[in-house]
């Protein structure tokens, strides 16, 4: 119904479905686990700051991609996207046990991300 909701708002209202509970219930959940994604961060950080989580941007594309998500629209699941978090944080540890710079993990990130659209692409090639 959500994804209903994001595609064509003025449908789902035609269809008889309460739009306004709908909505309000996703922001209230998207604002829990905003919340909850707050008191995690200042748990580990120690700070409470509104700045902390910008530049993580590319870790939550590279986790999507690597969850199989379709970039240019489409299909995804949050149990393969969380298996992407779970392969991108497993990246990411083993880079820093073997004492690798910050900046090379960043680079492998990217290209997993040009590698993943590559793939997408060709999948789609091969469809049509």
């Amino acid at each position: 119904l959500t994804i209903a909701i994001g595609s064509n708002e003025e449908a789902v209202r035609l269809s008889g479905i309460k739009l306004k509970y709908y909505k309000f219930m996703v922001y209230c959940i998207a604002g829990g686990l905003a919340a909850l994604a707050g008191i995690i961060s200042t748990s580990r950080t120690g700070v409470g700051s509104p700045i902390i989580g910008v530049g993580l941007e590319l870790d939550v594309i590279a986790a999507v991609v690597i969850g199989g998500a379709n970039l240019s629209g489409g299909k995804g699941s949050a149990v393969n996207t969380l298996l992407g978090v779970l392969i991108l944080g497993m990246i990411g540890n083993i880079m820093n046990l073997q004492n690798v710079p910050a900046y090379p993990p960043q680079v492998i990130k990217e290209l997993i991300i040009i590698f993943a659209v590559l793939l997408q692409r060709l999948q789609t090639h091969k469809q049509d």
